[in-house]
């Protein structure tokens, strides 16, 4: 039986873009019902509580100084924080066969990334299916603007987030890839804890926008003089909920102080909900096989591989993402996204796969 440093880099990263590519569907069935901070910060915090013991272990005997700190701090930031926000809100607002047809670009803003800032090598063929394919992403992007805003909206901001993590990948290879003291384990566990404190205020300041929006946040309290009218007129009545109209008693004019639920209610009300099934199971594989595996594994491939070398490897994510989408999701592909897709492999054919 082959030993962990036996494996192929290329294998981790296979078994990495393969969950990476089942993500994208489970990402959007689960952010339908769960709000894209709130799920972020789920997701972390669930995958920082598990890790604890090691978290310590790390910090106890790995000398963690201000230099390897801050290039944790900007990789979690960069490939966590920004980048994991726009692909889930973008994800909320778009398909999942949009989004995982989108993914596949990412090598290829990889690849002139690393040209730009890791000096590596892009050939003639690279620059030109790039060109291809921008124009691919382009149609994908641009023409539902004209038939579907808010696909359009999903799109750039998922494409927003596709750019960040590309520029997550360039800053890792870069600075903390030949690490001798952070390996991919200890890196992932320490930039998974700083997202995790992130995502805590955010889906907090999510939750309060929410809690806003309920059906008594737009509703004034009852005063005194509301419960006395109420007791004297013929149009206005009240009752242990709030003061409202006869003609109407489910629209109420004002409520009982005592019958608004707090925040703090509705809070735990909400975090409740989005841990009951089936929303549990996509927050338990983003935070568990998505996160800790994937990230894991991706590093360990990443560690040994050029970094436009490895990020062909997501070129495999749609042929995960978009046979499920399709099957479980029942999204059916439109003329635009076959046109678009098409334009998009055919970019990346040449800059992949056509020999010189």
């Amino acid at each position: 039986m082959p030993s962990f440093k036996s494996i192929s880099p290329k294998v981790y990263l296979f078994i990495a873009v393969a969950i990476w590519g089942i993500a994208t569907p489970v990402i959007k069935a689960t952010v339908s019902n769960v709000p894209p901070f709130s799920f972020l910060m789920l997701r972390f915090c669930i995958a920082s509580i598990i890790t604890i013991p090691i978290s310590i272990y790390i910090l106890r005997h790995n000398k963690i100084d201000f230099g390897r700190a801050k290039h944790i701090f900007i990789s979690s930031i960069l490939g966590h924080v920004i980048s994991l926000s726009l692909i889930f809100w973008g994800l909320s607002k778009t398909t999942s066969l949009e989004g995982s047809v989108l993914t596949a670009f990412s090598p290829l803003i990889v690849a002139v990334l690393g040209f730009i800032l890791l000096k590596e090598t892009l050939v003639k063929r690279k620059i030109e299916g790039t060109l291809i394919a921008l124009i691919g992403t382009i149609i994908l992007l641009g023409i539902p603007v004209v038939i579907n805003k808010e696909n359009f909206f999903g799109n750039i901001l998922f494409f927003g987030g596709i750019f960040f993590d590309g520029l997550y990948v360039i800053y890792v290879k870069k600075y903390l890839s030949g690490d001798k003291i952070l390996n991919p384990i200890s890196l992932t566990i320490l930039s998974f804890a700083i997202a995790s404190i992130i995502f805590i205020p955010l889906a907090f300041i999510e939750q309060n926008s929410n809690y806003k929006k309920i059906s008594y946040g737009n509703i004034r309290n009852c005063a005194i003089s509301d419960i006395d009218n109420g007791e004297y007129s013929i149009e206005y009545t009240c009752n242990f909920t709030g003061c409202f109209s006869k003609k109407n008693p489910t629209e109420y004019d004002c409520i009982l102080r005592k019958n608004i639920p707090t925040y703090a209610y509705h809070l735990k009300a909400s975090i409740s909900e989005y841990l009951k099934y089936p929303n549990v199971i996509g927050i338990i594989y983003m935070s568990i096989f998505s996160g800790l595996i994937a990230y894991i594994f991706f590093q360990k491939g990443l560690k040994n591989l050029k970094a436009s070398e490895s990020a062909i490897f997501y070129y495999l994510q749609p042929l995960f993402g978009v046979p499920i989408s399709i099957v479980f999701l029942h999204e059916k592909p439109s003329l635009i996204f076959a046109i678009g897709a098409i334009t998009i492999l055919g970019g990346i054919y040449i800059a992949e796969l056509k020999k010189n």
